[in-house]
């Protein structure tokens, strides 16, 4: 058995159902030019392109909301926030939309959606950076 770093075990992942699934993409801050603020996608941008590894704006409820309405098309966003701290700011998009979405249209419009990024305890990040909360989450209808 090979041993890889987490981001590594992520990446691979994402490459994977990249590779799988052309409706699949990622975006999020720095994923693209940068790698990932992580390197959680080091290498995707030169395998996948501009248009399935997109680099966004610190807009966070912005490209969720975009995330959201393209699954209505039948892509399959993956939504990396630099931080999962940052998912507050968009956290109207994921609760009230993303995890009901399915639900308010009478089963035509699945919401495949993933939103990930680093999340708990970052004693260097200071206080902003360093909450958890998957509990909260989790305890929402509609999502998984």
């Amino acid at each position: 058995m090979k041993t890889i770093q987490f981001r590594e075990a992520i990446a691979e992942a994402m490459s994977e159902e990249m590779r799988r699934d052309e409706s699949v993409y990622l975006m999020g801050e720095e994923v693209a030019e940068y790698n990932g603020a992580y390197k959680a996608s080091k290498g995707m941008l030169d395998e996948f392109g501009a248009k399935r590894v997109i680099d966004t704006p610190i807009a966070e409820l912005g490209f969720a909301g975009i995330a959201i309405g393209s699954t209505m098309t039948g892509n399959r966003p993956i939504v990396e926030y630099m931080t999962f701290n940052f998912s507050l700011v968009g956290i109207d998009q994921i609760i009230n939309n993303a995890a009901k979405i399915r639900q308010m249209s009478g089963g035509q419009f699945p919401c495949p959606i993933v939103f990930r990024g680093p999340t708990a305890s970052a004693g260097q990040l200071a206080a902003t950076h360093s909450q958890a909360f998957e509990n909260w989450f989790a305890n929402t209808p509609g999502l998984k």
